[in-house]
């Protein structure tokens, strides 16, 4: 099945950019047992503050060069969206607190991502997070649907597995006593205490799958959000030999919105290869698209 080109958003900062991809995309899951995603419609008054910021280049933005993993850089930007974007009136959630950790008797018991609250002070319990999951290419075609076949660049990782504890541990933990204890000291009544879930992200099928007719994406799952294709390392450099696309490689807290600044190349030694890069077919170079980069014995653990 054809995918969604790498996203265009005509901004020059980089956190921006970033930026306008969470304001702007879907969710990777829409039924998550019932729980419901945070929801703020894309509108022009995002697009217009998402300009202005773009032109304060000294502005206090979380910047990708602060952090290591793409995880912590993600929560970073939501922080900055339920601040400052909703001081300048473009966000409808405001920050109540960040990382709640919940303790009953020395043990930690789990930790709040965010705890916010809506226009209408409505106390709101937010789980986050940013994922990309790889469809096996070695399961069958009526399987595809499956959430355990969609698997990280890190074999541990499974869309089942996330969802599954996210879903059953992560967004019950206000029903324990330290935690209405906890939400307490913030002012937060836990009996109207909202869920939701905010989880972006990019589902990956093989190259190879590119021309088939049949879509291929999890159940209960955001079809546009199969924007990219992967290769193991051995095919990669196959490909690379043969000028059929050429790629750029990029850090990890580049892997929202890729790096306007990429510059491509054919040529790749197989031990500077990391995970995902960018990409582009030689024949069409306008066709720009995410590339993960896997070891030939993906997904077996060695």
């Amino acid at each position: 099945m054809p995918i969604i080109p790498w996203p265009h958003f005509p901004f020059s900062i980089l956190t921006v950019v970033d930026l306008a991809f969470i304001l702007s995309s879907n969710n990777i899951i829409y039924d998550l047992g019932g729980i419901p995603s945070l929801e703020y419609p894309f509108n022009q008054d995002q697009k217009r503050w998402l300009s202005e910021l773009d032109t304060h280049k000294n502005a206090q933005f979380p910047e990708r060069k602060h952090f290591s993993r793409v995880g912590l850089y993600f929560e970073a930007l939501i922080e900055f969206l339920t601040t400052r974007g909703f001081e300048d009136g473009i966000f409808p959630y405001k920050l109540i607190k960040k990382n709640l950790q919940v303790q009953h008797n020395k043990v930690t018991l789990g930790e709040f991502d965010f705890i916010l609250a809506d226009k209408n002070n409505t106390p709101i319990h937010l789980e986050t997070a940013i994922k990309f999951y790889l469809l096996n290419d070695r399961v069958s075609p009526n399987e595809t649907a499956h959430w355990l076949n969609w698997i990280g660049p890190n074999s541990k990782d499974r869309l089942d597995l996330k969802l599954h504890r996210m879903q059953n541990h992560q967004l019950r933990l206000s029903s324990h006593q330290a935690t209405k204890d906890a939400l307490h000291t913030y002012g937060v009544d836990s009996a109207n205490l909202q869920i939701r879930h905010l989880i972006k992200g990019c589902f990956f099928i093989h190259l190879n799958q590119a021309t088939q007719r049949e879509d291929l994406f999890p159940e209960k799952c955001e079809k546009s959000c199969v924007s990219g294709y992967w290769l193991r390392r051995s095919e990669l450099q196959q490909k690379l030999k043969t000028n059929v696309l050429s790629i750029c490689f990029l850090q990890r807290t580049a892997w929202i919105t890729g790096d306007k600044a990429a510059i491509f190349s054919n040529n790749a030694e197989n031990e500077l290869i990391p995970n995902q890069c960018m990409a582009r077919l030689t024949r069409q170079p306008h066709v720009i698209f995410r590339l993960m980069i896997v070891p030939d014995h993906w997904p077996s653990a060695n």
